[in-house]
């Protein structure tokens, strides 16, 4: 997966990067942000529509999503 993050392709420690922590932290603002959503109107809406074409891009498939999902549950 360090690949997929330009800012971890040469570093060893990802534990201790901040980039990682940060995007780490814009991660979990989405999906408290969708469970929100959720459960105010039925549906989430993303709000940065080019987060797909990043993925996409980036070289992430569907087992990828499945590792997430499970490590975010």
């Amino acid at each position: 997966a360090k690949g997929m993050f330009s800012f971890l392709k040469d570093t060893t420690g990802v534990q201790d990067s901040p980039q990682l922590q940060a995007h780490a932290a814009k991660v979990f603002e989405m999906v408290r942000n969708s469970a929100v959503q959720l459960r105010s109107t039925g549906e989430v809406v993303l709000g940065d529509a080019t987060l797909g074409a990043i993925h996409i891009q980036k070289g992430v498939v569907d087992p990828h999503f499945v590792v997430v999902k499970e490590a975010l549950l």
